[in-house]
């Protein structure tokens, strides 16, 4: 988290690879990859304003739905 990176990891990628590790058959996996990814969206979103975060919600709960 040093340094910025070549290619940036975004709010919506972490959404997906914590639902990807919450579905793996790995234990370990699941547990440790969920709280790391966790955290890592912690940090994401805390820099986000409340209207950002409210569509990002609205985003992937119509995702999810449809």
């Amino acid at each position: 988290m040093g340094q910025a990176s070549e290619q940036e990891i975004t709010v919506c990628d972490l959404i997906e690879i914590q639902r990807m590790l919450a579905d793996s058959e790995n234990p370990f996996e699941r547990l440790v990859g969920t709280l790391f990814v966790a955290g890592m969206l912690d940090m994401c979103l805390t820099q986000l304003t409340d209207h950002q975060v409210g569509q990002l919600m609205f985003d992937h709960l119509c995702v999810s739905h449809s």
